[in-house]
């Protein structure tokens, strides 16, 4: 058949060019990924979020473009709730393989001079590949064909790709689509799934048995990329490839029969380029719809966003417990849990005993932000050994693991050690009694023999005036080693590593809190410490001079004084004018607005960090 004759009939079919057109729009709109958004990322903040594969907790999302970006450069937003950005790496750093869906036009309307640089080029690709990529290979034209599986030799793969011939009429184009969705499907090796289409950019015969919407749904379902390379397309047509490609989260790019190998070569290394951001909810309840993945560039307050649907989780096998109960006031306890949990703030969830009697819980509220409950009780507590057991808490996970041990703990009341310092008292007061009878018979006896007093006076002047020498000495000799222990004590806390807090044992914290402070010349901080405990705040000011250390040691520039805060608990960096907050690999962790840090974290004015058993209101 002439060859003009079939360019003429496929570009007179524009007929299915404007139903795509209308689709992407329309269709568009609902799945947050139209073409003329994606288009607009582009230009407006330099990247782009090529395709995000979500098994939650965790969210793996490509990105293109210019900015080499760190974890402390960008923050995250799932449909309006914030994500820990966890890691950010290079995809050529990552050590995983690439399944390259190849999807090639058999069709008349290709030249000769194309489609046998392209056959060449290919063979070149297909034998360059490491043993962890794959390379499966789709013909589209009367007909859709899966040439290579994937699984050839290189041998078997070169005679299969040079034996093709382009001489078809039709070019069944969404079919094609809908082929590469299935076989994704089978694809079970864990490696990045990508789509590199082949064509002269032409208009397709919707003749087959798939059409544009189903199609790009299909592809969209399994946020697959979509690359295009047309060869020798005028710019109706390439204006039509683009927003296909776009609307799959890809490019498209227009080739001469010159630039086959260069087509496959920069496609490979665009791909290694790629910066993958590692980023985790809070839970891994899977909400089954479709969801906006937003990330923003702190340096300029640029987004870019791409919709995900949320389908699949890693389950959750921890179960949560009880890691520390203490008293607050006369009539209450806080229970502290390992991790978020719910059922929490209801008084018919806990059974509590001391020393065997059941008390009345009179009512419960929970406390997200360092998940913890204040349970309230009728009567004052009593010294003793007190018993919590749980009913219908549950961690907030897809599987619910409820907490199931019980928690023992032994609590001496405040009257008990008011008594025990009332007794030493009276013992000491009885001391002094009986020594000033002493002191008075004494007095009676040295009347009648005057030299005697002097004498005796006399030796315990000497006594005195040696006792006040020998103290001097004592306490300069004192002062020196408690100086030198100091020095040694800072220095082996400036060279222990930070790993160190990481073997450190969860301990019951102590009632009262005090707080120390360096101040260096900088940004003034303030922190308002919420005190569970007394009920009431205090105001500590400290200057954050490019970075600031918070923690239990006294070398930290803010010193809090506290069981389950560690030596440097956590850190405040200040870059670019915004302040961001680091945990310094905890033991228990450190909390910003109730989301546990996996990373750096931007502070707002009024956020709150919490920190052991310490919640701090930060502004400045």
């Amino acid at each position: 058949m002439d060859r003009g004759l079939v360019k003429r009939v496929k570009y007179s079919l524009m007929r299915p060019l404007a139903f795509l057109l209308t689709f992407l729009y329309v269709f568009g709109s609902s799945i947050g990924v139209r073409a003329d958004e994606t288009q607009s990322d582009n230009e407006s903040d330099g990247i782009v979020i090529e395709s995000v594969q979500a098994v939650v907790p965790q969210l793996t999302a490509y990105i293109r473009g210019d900015h080499q970006i760190g974890v402390s450069d960008i923050s995250a937003q799932l449909d309006g709730e914030a994500l820990t950005v966890k890691s950010i790496d290079f995809f050529e750093n990552m050590g995983q393989g690439v399944t390259y869906y190849i999807l090639l036009d058999v069709s008349a309307s290709f030249s000769t001079s194309y489609f046998n640089a392209l056959q060449n080029s290919l063979v070149t690709f297909r034998s360059g590949l490491s043993d962890k990529d794959r390379m499966v290979l789709i013909t589209f034209g009367s007909s859709v064909e899966t040439v290579l599986d994937g699984d050839e030799t290189d041998e078997e793969a070169q005679e299969k790709i040079m034996s093709l011939v382009n001489g078809d009429n039709d070019t069944y184009f969404y079919e094609a689509l809908m082929q590469v969705a299935d076989e994704t499907d089978r694809n079970n090796d864990n490696s990045r799934e990508v789509i590199m289409m082949i064509s002269d950019g032409g208009d397709d015969h919707n003749t087959g048995k798939a059409n544009a919407q189903e199609a790009i749904a299909a592809l969209y379902k399994r946020n697959i990329p979509v690359y295009g390379y047309a060869a020798g397309a005028n710019q109706n047509n390439m204006q039509s490839f683009a927003e296909l490609t776009e609307a799959c989260g890809g490019t498209v790019t227009e080739f001469t029969s010159q630039e086959t190998d260069k087509i496959f070569t920069n496609f490979k290394r665009m791909l290694g380029e790629m910066q993958v951001v590692t980023l985790m909810t809070d839970n891994n309840i899977a909400s089954n719809k479709t969801e906006t993945l937003q990330l923003t560039l702190l340096s300029d307050g640029s987004t870019a966003s791409r919709s995900v649907l949320i389908t699949e989780h890693i389950p959750d096998e921890t179960a949560p417990e009880i890691i520390a109960v203490r008293k607050s006031g006369d009539k209450e306890l806080i229970i502290s849990f390992s991790e978020q949990v719910s059922g929490a703030d209801k008084a018919t969830a806990y059974v509590v005993t001391c020393d065997g009697i059941t008390l009345d819980v009179m009512n419960a509220e929970y406390d997200a932000s360092d998940c913890s409950a204040l349970i309230s009780f009728n009567s004052d507590l009593s010294s003793g050994e007190y018993v919590i057991e749980v009913r219908g808490i549950a961690d907030i996970s897809a599987e619910k693991n409820p907490v199931v041990e019980s928690f023992n703990k032994v609590i001496k009341s405040e009257s008990d050690e008011a008594d025990t310092e009332t007794e030493s008292s009276t013992q000491a007061e009885d001391e002094i009694s009986g020594q000033a009878e002493d002191d008075n018979a004494a007095d009676s006896k040295g009347s009648s023999s005057y030299t005697v007093f002097i004498i005796v006076g006399a030796a315990v002047l000497i006594l005195i005036a040696a006792g006040v020498v020998s103290a001097v000495l004592v306490k300069k000799k004192n002062a020196e080693q408690e100086r030198i222990k100091r020095q040694q004590e800072e220095e082996r806390l400036r060279k222990s590593s930070q790993t160190a807090d990481r073997d450190e044992r969860i301990q019951q914290p102590k009632q009262n809190k005090t707080v120390q402070l360096q101040l260096d010349a900088g940004r003034r901080i303030v922190f308002e410490i919420l005190n569970v405990e007394a009920g009431q705040n205090s105001i500590v000011e400290a200057e954050l001079n490019k970075s600031m250390i918070v923690g239990r040691a006294d070398i930290c520039d803010v010193c809090i004084k506290d069981n389950r805060i560690s030596r440097q608990h956590f850190a405040l960096e200040e870059k670019n004018s915004l302040i961001y907050v680091r945990d310094l690999q905890t033991t228990n962790g450190t909390s910003v607005n109730g989301v546990k840090l996996s990373g750096a974290k931007q502070l707002n004015n009024n956020d709150i960090i919490s920190a052991g058993s310490v919640k701090l209101r930060v502004r400045w």
